[in-house]
């Protein structure tokens, strides 16, 4: 199994705006710098993002993106399935009737189990816990 790039990406700018926003929105130019990523792809991010609850925006002066809700109540499940879809490994998994052997398919109960169990990996960790994680790292590498 392998996350599409989108994915790594809605969780590095999201990261990157909950640690900066203080309580102001930001703009999708300043994260696009920070980050080293392109604009133009994270305002399609962040329009998914908007769409699923995770952000809002707002327009004119002052304006930009925030986060919707506070970091705890956010999931790396939420983020991951707001760019890319619910987490199936497999077509029969998502969709049952794309397999007309689904009903005699034991591979197919291991399919299902092992999303299940990513989903609830993923579910686990929170936008709260990447903060967190993510300023141990910057205080190691304050420190040498």
């Amino acid at each position: 199994m392998r996350l599409l790039t989108r994915s790594r990406y809605a969780v590095r700018a999201i990261l990157d705006l909950a640690m900066n926003q203080d309580g102001r929105p930001i703009f999708i130019r300043e994260i696009a710098e920070r980050e080293g990523l392109s604009e133009r792809y994270l305002e399609n991010l962040f329009l998914q993002l908007k769409r699923a609850g995770i952000l809002e925006s707002s327009k004119g002066r002052g304006g930009g993106f925030r986060l919707a809700r506070s970091p705890g109540s956010i999931t790396l499940l939420e983020i991951v399935e707001a760019v890319e879809g619910k987490i199936s490994l497999v077509e029969c998994v998502a969709d049952q009737s794309s397999c007309d052997k689904v009903s005699i398919c034991a591979p197919h109960e291991v399919w299902k189990e092992l999303a299940e169990n990513v989903r609830d990996f993923l579910r686990q960790y929170t936008l709260e816990d990447l903060i967190l994680l993510q300023k141990q790292k910057l205080e190691k590498v304050a420190d040498y």
